[in-house]
């Protein structure tokens, strides 16, 4: 997906002034004080209307390159790439994964679905892990952090049983193996030993055994380029407690419901 070419529309509530979108402000938003932006000029606390949890414009536009626009006729603030024409259907899910601290393992994964008018968050948990060594917008290879970007999400996959996903899901065999050697002509690829005439790389996960963490996983769609040394087997995963090398990871129930709750054009945001 170009997200260069994404444009949407969010709804807010009348009470809500344009000052909350594009202003670096702290307000008070039914009772609750909702700082608008972090120290990198991004908002990422979602915030509450009437009892529904919300997801600020600028945790999106921000991150994707796109134009902010407040339409004041039907107080909106709308999304744009700023090129004529260049406008495609706007997505209808995302997964924003926050980091409880810089540097740090620990983190939130909120899973918010558009209604047409607002972001809802649909579910939500602050006992998911990123890479052990936190985000980083230079990854490489062995550096134990997770690329921060929007990224579509591709294969589902899982040692165990299909859970009901809303995608194609592939139950793991002994075959299949993920490339993590830059040398290979296979790096960051999904293979079948059976189809690449054995074992021909020096490094790889054998997905099979990853028993806890890749019970239920889908791939994340990060250096599809395959650019060698520019990290690759970066999934959303179960979680096993700790920090991972890179993935996102969850408790199992919460993954298994975010499999049967994808939509096509699901985008995780990692911060």
């Amino acid at each position: 997906m170009a997200l260069g070419m994404m444009a949407t529309a969010l709804a807010v509530s009348g009470t809500v002034s344009k000052d909350l979108y594009f202003n670096n402000i702290k307000v008070s938003l039914d009772g609750k004080m909702v700082d608008l932006k972090d120290a990198n000029g991004m908002a990422v606390e979602p915030f509450a209307i009437d009892g529904t949890t919300y997801l600020p414009v600028r945790a999106v536009s921000d991150a994707a390159g796109l134009d902010v626009e407040w339409d004041q006729k039907n107080q909106q603030v709308k999304l744009s790439t700023g090129t004529e024409g260049m406008t495609t259907p706007a997505i209808s899910s995302c997964i924003l994964v926050k980091p409880h601290a810089d540097g740090a393992p620990e983190a939130t994964v909120t899973l918010y679905e558009n209604d047409g008018n607002f972001w809802k968050q649909v579910l939500t948990t602050d006992e998911a892990f990123v890479g052990r060594n936190g985000t980083t917008s230079d990854k490489h290879e062995g550096d134990g952090c997770t690329p921060r970007g929007i990224y579509t999400l591709g294969q589902a996959f899982g040692v165990a049983d299909d859970p009901g996903s809303t995608r194609d899901y592939l139950k793991l065999t002994e075959d299949e193996y993920w490339v993590d050697d830059p040398e290979s002509e296979y790096y960051n690829q999904l293979v079948r030993a059976s189809e690449t005439g054995g074992v021909v790389w020096d490094s790889a996960e054998h997905l099979i055994g990853e028993t806890v963490a890749y019970e239920y996983a889908v791939a994340i769609d990060y250096n599809n380029s395959c650019t060698p040394g520019s990290g690759s087997a970066i999934f959303f995963h179960c979680s096993t407690g700790n920090g991972t090398a890179g993935c996102v990871s969850v408790p199992r129930d919460v993954m298994v419901k975010i499999l049967q709750t994808l939509k096509d054009d699901t985008l995780i945001i990692i911060m």
